[in-house]
């Protein structure tokens, strides 16, 4: 399942936590400004090395590679259609090398986020995540928006992976269809966990 925590006894599932979340906030943004600030030769580099990193520290951990873009599909669609959209000149039609290299940057930034924040919830429990959050924010109220925001990332994929299962069951068609087809029920799904997350912490109201 993705984004879901892998019990291991590894150095990064004993690290503070708080310093895997500055990991993955510092690789995040920086995968994202690299392009922006070192020519492209440089930027590769950079890239290549903070592949590298991830995919060493999940070997380390014993933890499987196929971890880290687990549940990705979705991801890898909607990069398709931005690569496809961003390599072309509309007016007139025409080739775009420049827009090219640009959505191919993009896209390695968002598989390396993708791929981070895995590794994150894969070797972090949430409970260590909301304590994190409330030493760094000092509000209970934050921490815990906080907390609940990242607690619905895996949430989404669970759904996500249920519905997926349960199409398939009822000889649903892969590809393109399987995703437009999943998209509606996992929406109503979440819609309604929010809810009841929204109810209880109504009812609790008076305990914060």
């Amino acid at each position: 399942m993705p984004f879901t925590y892998i019990c291991k006894d590894s150095f990064l599932h004993k690290m503070n936590p708080a310093v895997k979340l500055l990991f993955l906030l510092l690789l995040t943004c920086g995968s994202f400004i690299v392009k922006n600030t070192l020519p492209a030769v440089l930027s590769i580099a950079v890239y290549t090395a903070f592949t590298l990193s991830i995919i060493c520290l999940t070997l380390l951990c014993a933890i499987p590679l196929s971890v880290l873009l687990c549940g990705s599909k979705g991801v890898f669609f909607m990069l398709f259609f931005i690569i496809a959209f961003g390599s072309v000149n509309f007016n007139p039609i025409s080739f775009n090398k420049e827009g090219l290299i640009s959505t191919l940057f993009f896209s390695w930034s968002m598989l390396l986020s993708f791929s981070a924040g895995s590794l994150l919830f894969a070797v972090t429990k949430m409970t260590e995540l909301k304590n994190v959050l409330f030493r760094i924010t000092g509000s209970k109220r934050i921490s815990l928006g906080l907390s609940l925001m990242l607690n619905f990332i895996p949430r989404f994929f669970y759904e996500w992976e249920k519905t997926k299962y349960a199409y398939r069951a009822r000889a649903g068609k892969n590809g393109i269809i399987e995703i437009i087809t999943i998209i509606p029920p996992v929406t109503h799904s979440m819609m309604q966990n929010a809810l009841k997350t929204a109810t209880a912490l109504q009812a609790r109201a008076l305990n914060f």
